[in-house]
């Protein structure tokens, strides 16, 4: 259904990178941090290794005293044999050091490098979740402030049109800071009085009206203000199709025209609320959608570039009307002026 995922910003991901890799500040440092522990098992690794070092000296200095003795026995050896027996005795001295210090290191370094994995692990995922914890606080501070899809008209420069119908009024505050090109379109249109006269040619209760912007009145005409031909759409996570939204028909990607639609769902669904909150959604706008409901399967496919603040009892009753199998209205429903209003 949503298809919205929580992405940290790659500030975000280099500062958690690189707590994670200065982590020394954390635990008095990764060299320091436990260093009972770490002693503990270096020392016991070393005594290991000795030991086995030991026991092998050993081994060998009983087999050296058996040839010695062997050598004893003898009646006869000449002074170039000796010095023979000497430099092999040397030479078995000599690999069994090495044999010591390569068993010492060995096990040192196999302590070491499970101590260091140990630590990293416990650390990073220490650092981690911190900065999770704050960047999502964070995240959620900034995103909400972000959300103002149902502010109110305020005085700096807002857009709003009075929509007349014959059912009625509806009032639409325009958001050309996320949709500029759509805005322009529709206000161009509806000063030029392209959409005066034409009707809501679609309506579908519990769903949404369709209108404007259609002379044939079926479905299939209309056209924008650039060069007549489709232009592309403009979404932003912020704006979603809620009750009221007010949002461009097309018939797939980038090919917006002139006709627009009202969504007029309500019934928030809990597993909508489920997916919101899944999907990191701001808490305000998972709360509008509690509130008001929309059309959760349009978000990301239909530019949301508007929003009712007065008359939704308007759209309701048109999107009530009796319709014929088509869903166009049996009486038509006329769109009759749309004055574009500038607030200073």
């Amino acid at each position: 259904m949503i298809n919205m995922k929580k992405n940290y910003s790659i500030t975000i991901i280099v500062m958690m990178i690189t707590l994670a890799l200065s982590a020394c500040g954390k635990n008095n440092s990764l060299e320091n941090f436990d260093d009972t522990a770490q002693e503990a098992k270096v020392e016991s690794a070393e005594e290991v290794a000795k030991e086995t070092a030991v026991d092998t000296t050993e081994t060998t200095d009983d087999t050296s005293e058996s040839d010695i003795t062997d050598d004893d026995s003898k009646d006869s050896e000449d002074a170039g044999e000796g010095v023979e027996a000497e430099g092999e005795e040397d030479a078995a001295e000599n690999e069994e050091e090495d044999a010591a210090e390569e068993a010492l290191e060995e096990a040192v370094d196999e302590v070491t490098e499970e101590i260091t994995e140990e630590v990293s692990e416990e650390v990073i995922e220490e650092v981690i979740e911190e900065v999770t914890e704050e960047t999502v606080e964070n995240d959620y501070d900034e995103r909400n402030d972000a959300f103002l899809q149902m502010r109110s008209p305020g005085s700096g420069g807002d857009v709003v049109a009075t929509m007349t119908t014959n059912y009625g009024d509806i009032e639409i505050l325009f958001f050309p800071e996320i949709a500029p090109r759509t805005v322009e379109n529709f206000t161009t249109h509806a000063k030029n009085g392209y959409y005066d006269g034409l009707t809501f040619h679609r309506v579908m209760n519990d769903f949404m009206i369709q209108g404007g912007g259609d002379p044939l009145g079926t479905g299939t005409g209309g056209e924008s203000i650039w060069g007549g031909g489709k232009f592309e759409d403009e979404f932003n996570a912020y704006y979603f199709p809620y009750r009221g939204a007010l949002c461009m028909a097309n018939s797939g990607p980038n090919t917006n025209g002139s006709q627009f639609f009202i969504v007029q769902k309500g019934s928030p669904s809990d597993n909508i609320v489920d997916s919101m909150t899944q999907a990191n959604f701001p808490s305000k706008m998972i709360e509008a959608y509690k509130e008001l409901g929309g059309t959760d399967w349009l978000y990301g496919k239909h530019s949301v570039f508007g929003q009712v603040i007065e008359g939704m009892d308007v759209v309701d009753a048109i999107a009530k009307t009796s319709t014929d199998s088509a869903n166009m209205p049996k009486e038509p429903v006329l769109i009759e002026s749309i004055v574009i209003k500038d607030i200073k």
